[in-house]
């Protein structure tokens, strides 16, 4: 049973890498996704905080008022 998991996970590998040129730019493409990724997510947090901390201030001016 083992084997057999073994043997579909190594051909569904192979065709996937054969779709791609070869098994470097298949790489390089994984590395771009994940870049990509992380950078997206690094913005997204930026931003939040940014929003988080101008409602923040405004409430507070809100209060002095």
């Amino acid at each position: 049973m083992r084997n057999h998991a073994l043997l579909t996970k190594t051909k569904f590998h192979q065709s996937m890498k054969s779709s791609f040129e070869s098994s470097s730019t298949w790489e390089a493409w994984l590395r771009k996704i994940t870049i990509i990724n992380v950078g997206k997510e690094k913005m997204e947090r930026r931003r939040m905080r940014r929003r988080v901390s101008s409602s923040m201030n405004q409430s507070f001016s809100d209060d002095f008022n």
